[in-house]
This record gives C-alpha cells, sequence and structure tokens, in this order.
C-alpha cells in the first residue's frame, strides 16, 4: 500500500525523459508484467477452470464453500494489487536496464508471501501445520468441462487490454 501511495504521488517521466525505446519496451512487455503476476494468473486459472466440490469436506471439515469463494477473491485482489504496483513502476522507468531490474525485484517481493507455506509444508512451523499445508497441497477439486475453460483467456486477454489503453491513455494521448 505504501509502494503504491509512494508511485502514485510521483508524476510519470514524459515521453522526452524516457525516449522511445522505453516506451516501446514499456508497452511490449505488458504481458510479461501481467504473467509473472502468480496470484492474478492463478486466480484467472481457478475462477474459469475449477469448481468447488463437497468432497474436501471429507479431508477438511472446515473448507466450506464461502471459503474457496473468499481466498479465490482475495488470491483476485492480491494479484491486482502486485499488476498495479508492478504497472506503476514500469510506468516510471527512464532506461531499459532499470525496468528489468525493477521486474526482479517485484518478482522477489511478491514471492514472499509463498514462504509461509514453504515453511509450513516442509515442517519447520509445527508438524500440525505441516499436516495441514499438505492437505491443502494435495487436495483437488472438480475441472470444468473442457469446453467451457475459455475463461481463463478471456480475463488474461481483457487485462492485457485495459493495460495497453492504460498505456496509450498516459503516453500517447497524453
Amino acid at each position: 500500500a505504501f509502494l503504491i501511495v509512494d508511485l502514485c504521488n510521483k508524476p510519470f517521466p514524459d515521453n522526452k525523459e524516457a525516449g522511445r525505446l522505453v516506451r516501446t519496451a514499456q508497452l511490449f512487455l505488458l504481458p510479461t508484467a501481467i504473467v509473472i503476476q502468480e496470484d492474478l494468473m492463478a486466480s484467472f486459472f481457478l475462477s474459469a477452470n475449477v469448481r468447488y466440490s463437497d468432497t474436501v469436506l471429507e479431508k477438511s471439515p472446515g473448507a466450506k464453500k464461502w471459503k474457496w469463494e473468499l481466498s479465490k477473491t482475495l488470491r483476485l485482489v492480491d494479484g491486482l494489487v502486485s499488476l498495479v504496483v508492478n504497472l506503476l513502476v514500469l510506468f516510471q522507468a527512464t532506461d531499459i536496464l532499470s525496468i528489468f531490474l525493477n521486474f526482479a525485484a517485484l518478482q522477489f517481493i511478491q514471492s514472499i508471501d509463498n514462504l509461509a507455506h514453504y515453511l509450513a509444508s516442509d515442517g519447520y512451523l509445527n508438524k500440525k501445520m505441516q499436516a495441514v499445508a499438505e492437505v491443502a497441497k494435495n487436495t483437488k477439486l472438480p475441472r470444468v468441462l473442457a469446453e467451457d475453460t475459455y475463461m481463463d483467456t478471456v480475463f488474461f486477454v481483457a487485462t492485457i487490454l485495459l493495460s495497453g489503453l492504460g498505456w496509450i491513455a498516459l503516453f500517447v494521448l497524453a
């Protein structure tokens, strides 16, 4: 949240300062900025391809449908916030090297939220958390039929188009 506020308080560099090469790189890196958002891409996939099933209640009695929906929603929000940060950093760039260094740094920061799961599943926290992490990792939910699974592509393409429109609004129409 602090990073978003800080980035929003800085003006975007004008086209003279950034240069044509940087602006072109930004445009072509928009899909990359989206794809590296693991939570966002996972929420697209889950929303389009996976359905809740009461069979999970056999191993996890507390795994109610509302918790599944809440977890998908929070994952989507996390992914969208990360994407906004990534795009703001991308649009602030004035040279190509800083774009790639910032991508690497943001990817590292975004991977930190997975550390708790890794620590639990490897047994570093305690045995009960290790067991819960194993159940979560091994629980499979039913997939949607193959002919109905195009929505994740629609979500992905729509995100690319919206990001591209934002880039156009900021740097072409300005």
